[in-house]
């Protein structure tokens, strides 16, 4: 937790958006395991949403700790902190007092990279606590377009909003998996 006090007093600014080429990423993937242990250790009920391109409701079930987390890997991989392409990401930050957080974005324009966009979310309480994580991905795979949007809301759920482009033919799910602590 000192980690990120400290991480955020030396790279946030009040009101005002900030953009600079970056040496170190916040550790985001670390901040998301601690919430994954949480789940992983509570008996509590995983409750997964499966959801058609029309966006209605086809499927809820329960599912157990082995799918969950298969689901959360796409926001672990890739980890953009990895030395080998931490280099490629600027950093904007901006405190918005209305609401009360401190965010964190991560912009790429590699087009080979798949994490475009990434954004931590912190609250501007005197305990900073992650929020929330989005991020944005574009890759190809088995030949196919693939675009995601992800968000984990911390304790609460998170959602995985797919979009595939194979030779004109799009399709579309939408994941979300909540669960209660």
């Amino acid at each position: 937790m000192v980690i990120i006090a400290l991480y955020i007093v030396s790279n946030s600014c009040k009101n005002n958006n900030k953009s600079k080429v970056i040496t170190d990423i916040l550790p985001y993937t670390d901040m998301l395991q601690n919430d994954i242990k949480t789940v992983l250790t509570t008996p509590t009920a995983l409750q997964l949403y499966n959801f058609d391109t029309s966006g209605k409701a086809i499927d809820s079930t329960i599912i157990d700790t082995t799918l969950f987390k298969q689901l959360i890997t796409t926001f672990i991989q890739p980890n953009i902190a990895d030395s080998t392409i931490k280099n490629e990401y600027i950093e904007s930050s901006f405190e918005d007092e209305d609401i009360g957080l401190i965010s964190f974005s991560y912009d790429t324009k590699n087009k080979d990279l798949p994490v475009k966009n990434l954004i931590v979310s912190f609250n501007n309480g005197a305990v900073k606590q992650l929020k929330m994580v989005l991020i944005q991905k574009v890759y190809t795979e088995n030949k196919k377009q693939v675009m995601q949007q992800l968000c984990w809301n911390v304790s609460k759920f998170f959602t995985i909003n797919t979009t595939t482009d194979s030779s004109g033919i799009v399709t579309n799910s939408f994941k979300k998996v909540t669960w209660y602590l």
